[in-house]
């Protein structure tokens, strides 16, 4: 995020009025698809201060700031996913996801479904459950009012259950007031 701070005059030089920013949550590998941590910007890109004020210097210049919403699946560090591998079908989590059955079996076929063809690593996540749909929608609550982005890309969004998009379309913050181009939001 420092990066782009630092050329947010030449964006706007450019013309630039949005940046949408690839997953920025914490994560265990370099593509950052697999979240460990909804709550957390990835270290390799700072933290919810860099965040904020990436929002605050790009506002100043009429640029929008969009987040990645991976909500379809998680990474297998996920804490929900990481209390089933440990506790099983027991634990409230096991709702969490789409498992056919106990225990867990992640090579070298998932008993899981996962983001595409068995990937072990990102497991689905069952956004038909109430739970996991309130968590969700509080993290895209969190980030909008916290850290002050536009608004969401939503990743595989055909792959999530949907009235989980219709609550986040109806359950969603207020955007910010920022003028871009000239038009008031």
């Amino acid at each position: 995020m420092a990066g782009i701070i630092l050329k947010l005059p030449y964006l706007e030089e450019l013309g630039t009025n949005v940046i949408y920013m690839t997953p920025v949550f914490a994560s265990t590998t370099n593509h950052k698809y697999d979240t460990t941590d909804y709550y957390s910007i990835d270290p390799q890109f700072g933290d919810l201060d860099t965040a904020k004020f990436l929002v605050s210097e790009a506002h100043t210049r009429g640029i929008r700031i969009i987040f990645d919403a991976i909500f379809n699946h998680c990474g297998d560090t996920f804490f929900a996913f990481q209390d089933v591998l440990k506790s099983g079908k027991a634990l409230k989590y096991a709702d969490w996801f789409f498992i056919e059955d106990f225990p867990i079996v992640q090579r070298p076929k998932t008993n899981y479904e996962t983001f595409t063809n068995d990937v072990f690593t990102m497991p689905k996540l069952n956004t038909k459950n109430p739970e996991v749909r309130e968590y969700l929608l509080k993290v895209a609550r969190y980030w909008m009012e916290e850290a002050g982005i536009d608004g969401w890309r939503l990743d595989v969004a055909n792959e999530v259950d949907h009235d989980f998009w219709r609550a986040f379309r109806i359950r969603r913050p207020a955007c910010s007031s920022t003028t871009v181009r000239g038009s008031r939001k």
